[in-house]
This record gives C-alpha cells, structure tokens and sequence, in this order.
C-alpha cells in the first residue's frame, strides 16, 4: 500500500521518504505521538463501544494522540460522546463527532473490510452485542 501511495505523491511531484517499521518499533513511536506527519498503520475500531474506540485507539485519543492533532472541538465532541447517557444521545453524538472527524481530516481511512471470526464448534454462549462480542458467558463443550 505504502509503494502505492509514494508513487502517486511521486508523480504529483513530491519526494517521499518511506520507512518501513516492524511492530515492535512502530507501535511505542504511535502510542506516543512520534511518528512521521504521514504514515500508514492497521486499525480495527469497528466492535468496540464508541467511548473505547476513542481512548482505546491512539490514533483517535482526544488529548494525545498519534497525529498530535489538538482540537478543542473534537475534545468536546469526544467527551460529550463518552457522557451520552442513553442510545438516542449516543448516536447523535457520534455523528456529530464522525462529521467533524470528517471536516478535521486529521486521520482518514483508506479502506474498511469485513472481520472474519472463526469459531469452534465446541464454543458456547459467546455474547454479541451492538458493539461486539463478550466472552463473559462463553464456555467450550466436549
């Protein structure tokens, strides 16, 4: 992805420097903000509940995150989102933080795909809520 995106900065007229990073050392340069103004990672924010996709994240955090974006706005948006009290609060909060996350353009997704889960047919109970699974209930029969 990263030779694709470096070659279309190349023909718009930019030189990019690409650097490759292994897990080990990419992961401590997000969480604490020190990456490149621009660089490529995988993020599934998709089953969580929206107030732990925010903190959860690095990418999303509202006060420190990994684009060192700093927006009074989208921290009141997020906080406001985390303090919704019931579903209908919760979902107009969300889209008005996911437009201003739009407007923002500080973090932008490339592609979103479908998780594939695999279970075993010995596995019982597992809960699926609105945001997710939960293993709480979950048992292995023999």
């Amino acid at each position: 992805m990263i030779e694709i995106v470096a070659r279309n900065l190349t023909d718009a007229g930019l030189q990019p420097s690409v650097l490759e990073l292994a897990p080990p050392e990419f992961e401590p340069r997000r969480i604490a903000g020190k990456l490149a103004p621009a660089f490529l990672t995988w993020t599934a924010v998709g089953e969580l509940p929206p107030a732990l996709t925010l903190y959860g994240h690095p990418d999303l955090r509202p006060n420190k995150n990994t684009s060192n974006y700093a927006d009074e706005g989208y921290r009141e948006r997020a906080q406001a989102l985390i303090d919704s009290a019931d579903e209908s609060a919760t979902a107009q909060r969300l889209r008005d933080l996911s437009q201003h996350l739009l407007d923002a353009a500080f973090l932008q997704t490339i592609a979103i795909v479908p998780v594939t889960v695999v279970r075993a047919d010995a596995a019982r109970d597992i809960l699926v809520s609105r945001y997710g699974r939960s293993m709480r209930a979950a048992y292995l029969t023999r």
